[in-house]
């Protein structure tokens, strides 16, 4: 498995704090360049895993508000070119649809965001903050961020930290 980071507009100390509390052990890469642009974001990909056809991984994608935007472009791109794609899980990416021949995960900052966002695409799963909190916290901080988390067509609907769910949806 490999993972592809795609920020939003915020401080990076934000997305470092992200990775430090993840700890994923796997090979990744932070986009820095312009969260919104899909086209760029997969020319990044290619760069650092080589040509799609050819990745020995499938790349598990983690986006963060805007960067959800780039990020869906990207993985169809990704996904078109013969790559495969693990699953894409976008935090607060509230007004993006979110629609794939791949699995998708939505996690948002509380119950609102959560119901809202999924008139733009269900995806396979989601959790949400309960009690919510502040937009940068779930990014900041996902480890304090406790609320529910499901994998449709699974029994559980259990409380746990975004960590945590993200953690699942990555296979550790």
């Amino acid at each position: 498995m490999a993972i592809a980071i795609c920020p939003g507009f915020h401080p990076p100390s934000l997305t470092d704090e992200f990775l430090e509390a993840i700890n994923f052990p796997a090979p990744s890469i932070r986009s820095t360049g312009c969260p919104l642009d899909g086209r760029s974001l997969f020319k990044e990909w290619v760069e650092a895993f080589g040509d799609p056809r050819n990745c020995e991984y499938k790349i598990t994608v983690i986006s963060y508000s805007a960067g959800g935007v780039g990020a869906i472009a990207a993985c169809w791109l990704w996904h078109q070119a013969g790559g495969k794609i693990q699953s894409l899980i976008a935090l607060d990416a509230w007004g993006v649809v979110l629609m794939g021949d791949f699995p998708i995960y939505r996690l948002s900052h509380d119950y609102f965001t959560h119901s809202s966002s999924s008139l733009l695409g269900l995806g396979d799963g989601g959790f949400y903050a309960d009690p919510g909190v502040d937009h940068w916290q779930l990014w900041r901080s996902p480890h304090t961020a406790i609320g529910y988390g499901q994998i449709y067509g699974k029994t559980w609907d259990l409380k746990m930290t975004a960590a945590e769910f993200i953690r699942s949806v990555c296979g550790g």
